[in-house]
């Protein structure tokens, strides 16, 4: 059987949390959605927020949101990454905004600081995203002083989990960093955005096998959310069956990402020895560990079939971009064209094992 590129991380913790809600016949919306916002805080600061179905009507909340407390107006300009999730694009259309498209760096997939800082002066508001884990230019983005949205779904937990935080199991994470003699990253994911966006679809760090978490980084604006949340329906919530597999993952994420990052260490290493490279990260940050990007600059074809005939599964890492929206032939946006082209996803899990993460390495170093 092939390894896959992805596989969500369930084990017997999650399963005895869903069925301990089951049985309790409260499966729809509530307390535990107010549980995993509190676990949240172990990761990073926020003054509270609500957890909905799915992650275009977080974006869609969120907006609306801030158009009522005219934070933004119609028709303001909103900077999105070309090779963001397309969702975005169609939101920020559907309520009367212009979405403002930016071209990516070549060796990171990261909105360029070009185009970042040409652009600042068409917009109001700014959706961050995190493209297979990679930072984005922290102070770049602070300096154009427009609200942010950050989409935290490839980097929750942070960045380079040796630079972590330690609390729990994260104190394993500590000693690690310790032994390696590296500083702290002094960035954590999920202080940048005035708002934040936590995706848990079946691919993501921390999955509910669907919703989103949205969350508020101030007191004011997170009493600002919960008066607009009194207003919607029921039905747009997340239900506590899903939200009690999510507070588990949450619990145990520092773990599953400290193993994550023992098998990135073999993987690059196999990639340094062969004929490509890992996609790069910016200079403010470190990676997430979300998946292991490798770029493919001729025959990916070749690899994609030698990969395939090892059994070890391969994706592209870029699907369901703004860019297949809305300039597929890249013309307007050609380095955001190249990254999608040329980067493809290695299995990079915590679920993976010694054995698979061997072969893995062996698959990566031999590539043609």
């Amino acid at each position: 059987m092939p390894i896959s590129v992805f596989n969500p991380t369930i084990g017997r913790k999650d399963m005895d949390s869903v069925l301990t809600c089951m049985v309790s016949d409260l499966i729809g919306p509530g307390d535990l959605n107010d549980t995993l916002i509190e676990k949240l805080a172990v990761h990073f600061p926020h003054s509270g927020g609500i957890c909905l179905r799915d992650s275009s009507r977080a974006l869609e909340v969120v907006l609306e949101l801030m158009l009522q407390n005219q934070t933004i107006q119609t028709g303001s300009g909103v900077l999105i990454s070309a090779l963001a999730p397309s969702y975005y694009y169609r939101v920020i259309t559907k309520l009367g905004l212009q979405p403002v498209v930016c071209d990516v760096d070549l060796l990171t997939g990261v909105a360029s600081r070009e185009e970042l800082t040409s652009k600042a002066p068409s917009g109001a508001l700014i959706i961050v995203d995190y493209p297979v884990g990679n930072y984005p230019d922290v102070e770049l983005l602070r300096s154009f002083n427009l609200p942010i949205i950050e989409d935290i779904s490839c980097s929750v937990g942070t960045a380079n989990v040796v630079s972590a935080s330690p609390i729990g199991d994260d104190i394993q994470i500590e000693e690690t960093q310790k032994e390696a003699g590296e500083e702290a990253t002094k960035f954590v994911p999920g202080t940048l955005g005035t708002f934040i966006i936590l995706s848990m679809e079946a691919n993501c760090l921390i999955t509910s096998g669907g919703g989103a978490v949205l969350l508020a980084s101030s007191k004011g604006d997170f009493q600002k959310l919960n008066r607009y949340a009194s207003s919607l329906e029921p039905s747009l919530f997340l239900p506590d069956i899903n939200a009690a597999l999510a507070v588990v993952q949450c619990g145990s994420l520092a773990s599953r990402l400290a193993k994550r990052q023992s098998y990135y260490d073999i993987f690059s290493s196999s990639v340094k020895k062969g004929n490509h490279k890992i996609m790069k990260s910016t200079l403010s940050g470190g990676n997430f560990f979300y998946s292991f990007p490798v770029v493919i600059e001729v025959g990916m074809s070749d690899v994609v079939a030698y990969c395939k005939k090892k059994g070890v599964e391969t994706a592209l890492a870029f699907t369901n971009t703004v860019l297949d929206l809305i300039d597929p032939e890249g013309n307007q946006f050609p380095h955001a064209l190249s990254v999608k082209l040329k980067t493809i996803l290695f299995p990079l899990y915590s679920l993976l094992g010694s054995a698979n993460a061997t072969l893995i390495g062996k698959v990566l170093l031999t590539l043609p």
